[in-house]
Parts: structure tokens; C-alpha cells; sequence
């Protein structure tokens, strides 16, 4: 018995062998993709031509234009699909620290997506800030009237985005619950150099809901424990010492009709089987902050690159290959949910599906959903075509993406986020940053939806290697003999 099942591991390991040829092409593949800048020179192409890609603006429509003709001049077939999408946008943010030192301290402050705007002229209020749901709950359940008619600012440890996002989404809504006239986060990043960090608030309040700079957040939670006599003073008079009090004036406008935006698909049909389909992609739109070179410029285009080089290859994928640039990931994910819609009554068809919208440094790996087989697979891949470049091939467990969620979320379809990033020290050491050892995962969150998203936030051979790294996952499972999905 034991030797029948060793030769039914040694056959499943066999059907996960490429042939030859197709192995010699994915050599071929990789080397070709590595040699070239292309992916950041047409990237900044579009985005010093046509800026930030906001949802529902003439500048993503543009650029969606412009991705179209690029790929049509490639030779590769290319077609859209519309997406209703709503526009939200902001018209007007100022924030002034009132001080009895310093007069009126004028701080970076951006509104958090779906925010609604304060009174016309604006807000004057104390600020009483907490450094997490604890705090907030403690300081409510000893005075429901604790943040009444006042600003809440939520000034938490820098612990992940996950939990970041939390304030974020949840903050304003839990804050107006209790009379709070606003609220405010401190910037959903692991370190910062004064940036403010914009990003979707899932949950919608009637009190506006804005970021500020980590460094304002930390000067106005250290004003606050002055005052309350939580920090001890050595000289300060009690004429200086005060409870922080800000006047904030944020306008947005939100459209009740829904506009129409438009996914992109770019696709190499497959020679043998047409009707399976290999998806993989990033999103075109971004926030008007920056110009969203690295979310999601660079997660688009690489996989779009991947796509274009396996296009040139003598040997065409037995399946169908699509390289996607949804739109609409940040304002709600309506591009990925329309996307799957689209495709119901092809579900059981969708061999494997990828994202990449998360840095685009070194190559890692990807973060997978399946089953072993299925994950043996992708790691044999990586281990015989990606280890020799030096890239990781790291195949961790599940996936963790936005635009493939409801394609994936059945469980049926193979899943997977690419990782990549680009290891640093933290030179820093702050509470705010997490413990004095902590390794930063990346510097993607120093640049992540804030006016630092530029060019100079990419680098061009990172480019090609997370390039190159989709293609050989893309191509091993499109040109493999068996069909991904169905491996057991």
C-alpha cells in the first residue's frame, strides 16, 4: 500500500512538470522581461500626462483611454466592460492649531473617502484624543458626555493596516454616536515624514472624518496630557498650558448619480483550451493624492508587462490568459465585484486568479488559497524558475486582495496576492512604530495614499522582477497539462 501511494505522489508530481519546451520558454520569458524599463517608462508616461485616476474623474477616463490604445498598438486584443462607480471629492481642507504660544499652527489635514463635510466656515473645538478602542470605551463608559460637541482623535500605535483601518472606517460613525462634531486619525502608516494618508471610511457618519500627520497627532496628544496633568511640566506656566482646541473647515461632495467607469481586459486567447482562464491584474484608479504610481500603477502595469511578454513567446498558452486593470478598488471595489458578476456562468472555468496591489520591490512570493497539490505546484514553479534570479518563492497562505475577493471568496477558484517589498531597519524609535526591533515589512506605507506616490516611489528594475515573477506563475499554470483548478 505504501509503495502504491508512492507512485501516485510520484505521478501528481510528475503532471506538475512542465514540458521542455514550455520550460525553456519560461527561461526565455523571464530573461526577456528582466532586460527592459519599459513598465516604468510607460507608467510615467501616463501619470505625468494625465495625474491621479479618482474615481469618477476625467483624469482616470483618460487614462483608461490611453491604456486602451497602448495595448491595441501592442498587438494584444483588448476590450472593457463597464462599472457604475459613485464620485466623492474633496473641494476644500484646512486644519489650524489655536494656541496661546504660537498663534494659529496651520497642519496638514486630507479627508478620508466617503466623508461628509463640516458646517460651511467650518469647526472650533477641543480635541480629546485616545490611543485606541480601549481608551475610547473607558473614557465613554466613565462620561458619556466625554467627546460632546468636541473633536475625537483617534492617535493609535502603529501596529498594522489592518488594524489601522479600523479607525478609519469605524471612527467617525463610533465618535458622532456621542456627540463628537468630527473626527480625526492619526495617518495609517508605519513611519512618516509629516505625509497625511487618505483611504476609503466604509462607514458613513454625519461628522466629517479627516487624517492628519502621525507627528500633529503626537503634538496634540502631548498637549492634551499637559493639560490634564498626564505629562509633568518643569517651567510652563498654567497661561501655556492648554487643552489642544483646532478650528477644522473640510468641504467634499458627493454625487447621488452614479457615473460610469470601465475595467480593462487585455487577453492572449489559449490555443488548446480557450474556455479556462488564467486572470491576474492590478486596479487603474488611485487617490488624488500623488498620482498612484505605486497604488496601484505599479501592480497594473507589471502584470500587464507579464502579459505582453508572453504574448511575444513562439509558444502560445494552451489557456486563455487575461490581464486585468480593475477599476474602482478604492471607492468600494466596484470594479472586482462587477467583474466577477460578469463572469458567473464562467466561474467554475477560472483556473487561478492574482493580484497585485501591494508594493512592487523585491519579489517575495504570493500569498495563496488552495489546496496542497495546488500549492506544491506554484512552489516547485518558483523553486526551479525564480530561485535562480535570487526572488523569493515564498508560496504563504491565503490571499489577501480586493478586486479578485469575489471571484475567490466561494473558495472553488485558486487564489493569490503577490508579495514583494523592499526590507528596511527602523532607524526610529517610537512608540507609534511598534517595538524598538521591529523590521519593518516595506517602505510602502511611507508613500501609500499620500502626495508621495510618484514616480520617484518605483524603481524600474523592481519593476521588471515583479514582471518577470508574475509572468512565470501566469504561464507555468496557463501552459501545464493539467488544469490548476481541477488539481486534487
Amino acid at each position: 500500500m505504501q509503495f502504491a501511494k508512492s507512485l501516485l505522489l510520484l505521478a501528481s508530481l510528475a503532471q506538475a512538470k512542465l514540458s521542455d519546451e514550455a520550460g525553456n520558454n519560461l527561461k526565455t520569458l523571464i530573461n526577456n522581461t528582466l532586460n527592459t524599463t519599459i513598465v516604468w517608462d510607460r507608467l510615467a508616461e501616463m501619470t505625468d500626462t494625465f495625474g491621479h485616476r479618482l474615481v469618477g474623474s476625467k483624469g482616470l477616463e483618460d487614462s483608461i483611454d490611453w491604456i486602451v490604445k497602448l495595448i491595441k498598438k501592442d498587438g494584444i486584443k483588448v476590450y472593457t466592460e463597464d462599472v457604475s462607480v459613485a464620485y466623492w471629492r474633496r473641494e476644500h481642507e484646512s486644519l489650524k492649531l489655536l494656541t496661546k504660544t504660537r498663534g494659529q499652527v496651520d497642519m496638514k489635514v486630507t479627508a478620508l473617502g466617503n466623508s461628509t463635510s463640516t458646517p460651511r466656515g467650518g469647526v472650533t473645538a477641543e480635541v480629546v484624543p485616545v490611543s485606541g478602542w480601549y481608551e475610547f470605551d473607558q473614557l465613554l463608559a466613565k462620561d458619556p458626555n466625554a467627546i460632546k460637541g468636541k473633536v475625537i482623535l483617534f492617535n493609535f500605535p502603529w501596529v498594522s493596516y489592518g488594524n489601522a483601518t479600523s479607525y478609519r472606517n469605524s471612527g467617525a460613525k463610533k465618535a458622532e454616536d456621542y456627540g463628537a462634531v468630527a473626527s480625526m486619525i492619526r495617518s495609517a502608516s508605519s513611519f512618516d515624514l509629516s505625509n497625511v494618508h487618505t483611504g476609503w471610511a466604509d462607514d458613513v457618519s454625519n461628522i466629517a472624518s479627516v487624517a492628519i500627520s502621525p507627528e500633529d497627532a503626537g503634538l496634540i496628544h502631548r498637549m492634551y496630557k499637559r493639560a490634564s496633568k498626564q505629562l509633568a511640566t518643569e517651567v510652563l506656566s498654567k497661561k501655556q498650558i492648554q487643552f489642544p482646541k483646532v478650528h477644522l473647515n473640510i468641504q467634499t461632495k458627493f454625487d447621488n448619480n452614479t457615473r460610469t467607469s470601465r475595467n480593462i481586459i487585455a487577453e492572449i486567447p489559449g490555443c488548446e483550451y480557450p474556455d479556462e482562464y488564467v486572470v491576474f491584474g492590478g486596479h487603474s484608479d488611485s487617490w488624488d493624492l500623488g498620482v498612484g504610481a505605486l497604488d496601484d500603477g505599479a501592480g497594473s502595469f507589471t502584470a500587464y508587462e507579464a502579459l505582453r511578454q508572453i504574448s511575444k513567446l513562439p509558444m502560445k498558452p494552451k489557456r486563455t490568459i487575461q490581464a486585468v486593470f480593475w477599476t474602482s478598488e478604492e471607492n468600494g471595489g466596484f470594479g472586482g465585484i462587477q467583474f466577477a458578476k460578469n463572469r458567473e456562468h464562467l466561474k467554475d472555468n477560472i483556473v487561478f486568479a492574482m493580484e497585485s496591489d501591494f508594493n512592487s520591490g523585491e519579489p517575495n512570493g504570493i500569498s495563496f488559497t488552495g489546496n496542497p497539490k495546488q500549492e506544491q505546484f506554484l512552489e516547485e514553479t518558483a523553486k526551479t524558475y525564480l530561485q535562480p534570479h535570487g526572488f523569493g518563492y515564498n508560496v504563504g497562505k491565503d490571499y489577501d486582495d480586493l478586486d479578485i475577493e469575489p471571484l475567490c471568496r466561494d473558495g472553488n477558484t485558486p487564489c493569490a496576492s503577490f508579495d514583494s517589498g523592499v526590507p528596511v531597519k527602523n532607524t526610529y524609535f517610537n512608540t507609534t512604530m511598534g517595538e524598538n526591533n521591529e523590521q519593518i515589512p516595506d517602505g510602502y506605507f511611507w508613500y501609500h495614499h499620500t502626495d508621495a506616490d510618484r514616480m520617484e516611489a518605483v524603481k524600474p528594475e523592481q519593476l521588471a522582477k515583479c514582471s518577470a515573477t508574475m509572468a512565470t506563475y501566469v504561464y507555468a499554470i496557463a501552459q501545464n497539462d493539467e488544469s490548476l483548478h481541477k488539481m486534487k
